[in-house]
């Protein structure tokens, strides 16, 4: 890929409390058949990781951003819908 579309490997966040970061991947890929990972051990269900390896362009992380919206406020996490979509678009620029 060019250098401009090459990315690091993974990107990993931590989640609120409230969030079961294992509820969270199962129902991404259920409903969305997004796939992205969990932890292992003592951080099992505290947070996501995204694979970001490879040719990836500013579409499909806005698709992963707006499926992981939309299972967070399933899982009954509040926020303002979008909001994540509307930042990584002004982050692009």
């Amino acid at each position: 890929a060019k250098s401009a579309m090459q990315s690091n490997t993974v990107a990993c966040y931590h989640l609120p409390e409230s969030i079961d970061g294992t509820k969270l991947i199962r129902r991404l890929y259920d409903k969305h058949r997004t796939v992205i990972a969990g932890a292992r051990n003592r951080l099992q269900g505290k947070m996501i990781r995204l694979g970001t390896m490879g040719a990836i362009d500013s579409g499909d992380i806005l698709a992963d951003l707006m499926h992981i919206e939309d299972v967070l406020g399933e899982l009954g996490h509040r926020a303002e819908p979008g909001a994540a979509v509307a930042a990584a678009v002004k982050a692009f620029g």
